[in-house]
């Protein structure tokens, strides 16, 4: 566990000094998958939970976008912006 933190730090310094847009959420999930297939093979990875993961990285900026634009229409609705 502390090498996949170490690797997603060291990850997220990286792009940070090159001016590289990443994501922190993205570098420790891939360093969490990748500390496991290297200590114990692909066969340690529960690719139902690896997925379910993933679908919520995936879908969580769509979910963010229709919120925001859910909350931008009642604000604006009420206040007459």
């Amino acid at each position: 566990m502390l090498a996949a933190l170490l690797s997603a730090i060291a990850w997220n310094l990286l792009t940070w000094y090159f001016g590289i847009p990443s994501s922190s959420s993205h570098a420790l999930i891939g360093s969490i998958a990748g500390a496991a297939i290297a200590a114990a093979g692909f066969g340690s990875i529960e690719y139902s939970g690896f997925l379910t993961i993933i679908v919520g990285l995936i879908a969580s900026p769509f979910i963010a976008f229709a919120v925001g634009y859910l909350i931008y229409t009642i604000f604006k609705l009420t206040l007459k912006i």
